[in-house]
């Protein structure tokens, strides 16, 4: 699930991961990350700070730690917001992302092997597959 207010810089990673093999769903509104994640669990979230609205990235996170369906879920905040001067990445990391991305040196390939990487990490670690065997049909 990518989730961006730009309805571009949502459709532009989305491609990027599809092309790289994941199953996409590019959002751009905060009312739909929780409408679709009833209908689907992704396995990966990226989310950018800034929703367009009163919840941020951060925000919508915390909210997925606290549903037990999504409490697992990787996610990456992708965002030009400088989180480092607010404390925003520290809030980010603290609520579990993997990562905080910077939008101006992260382009669609990096993501999409970003993703791979923390995606190859869940599964080693729950000792199923080995990093090199992971499937790219996880749901972003």
């Amino acid at each position: 699930m990518v989730v961006d207010d730009d309805r571009d810089t949502a459709d532009m990673y989305s491609v990027a991961l599809a092309a790289a093999g994941f199953k996409t769903i590019p959002l751009n509104d905060v009312s739909s990350i929780f409408a679709t994640i009833e209908e689907e669990i992704p396995d990966v979230v990226v989310l950018d700070f800034h929703l367009g609205g009163v919840i941020s990235g951060v925000d919508v996170l915390q909210n997925l730690r606290l549903d037990q369906r999504t409490s697992n879920v990787i996610a990456f905040i992708l965002s030009n917001h400088t989180g480092d001067v607010d404390g925003q990445v520290e809030r980010a990391l603290s609520a579990g992302a993997v990562a905080w991305l910077t939008k101006v040196q992260t382009d669609p390939a990096r993501l999409a092997s970003r993703v791979r990487q923390a995606l190859a990490s869940r599964i080693s670690s729950q000792g199923a597959i080995q990093s090199d065997d992971v499937a790219t049909d996880a749901n972003v």
